[in-house]
């Protein structure tokens, strides 16, 4: 199931995969371990651990935010990146995109 995650893009993920299960591989993909245990939102809706993808309102096309709803958003990586004297940046590889 294709969603887009906030800050990061279009992630795709097995249909019926629950939050739980997603976490680690969403966290090792985007950089964010903020992932791994945050809190995770749909349009103002806060999502627990045993909502499946492809059921309301984790459903393809759907804005996934990382914080809770209304509150802060766990931070940009790429964007923290553009703000400090220096970043590491990986451009080639499994881990391609990733910043810190």
């Amino acid at each position: 199931m294709r969603f887009t995650l906030q800050h990061v893009g279009e992630v795709e993920v097995p249909d019926r995969i629950t939050v739980r299960a997603a976490r680690s591989g969403l966290a090792a993909i985007t950089g964010i371990g903020a992932l791994g245990t945050a809190a995770l939102s749909i349009d103002g809706l806060l999502l627990d651990d045993g909502q499946l993808a492809g059921a309301e309102p984790w459903v393809p096309g759907s804005v996934l935010q990382v914080g809770r709803p209304g509150g802060p958003v766990a931070p940009d990586p790429a964007r923290q990146a553009l703000r400090t004297d220096w970043h590491l940046a990986v451009v080639a590889g499994p881990a391609t995109g990733m910043v810190a």
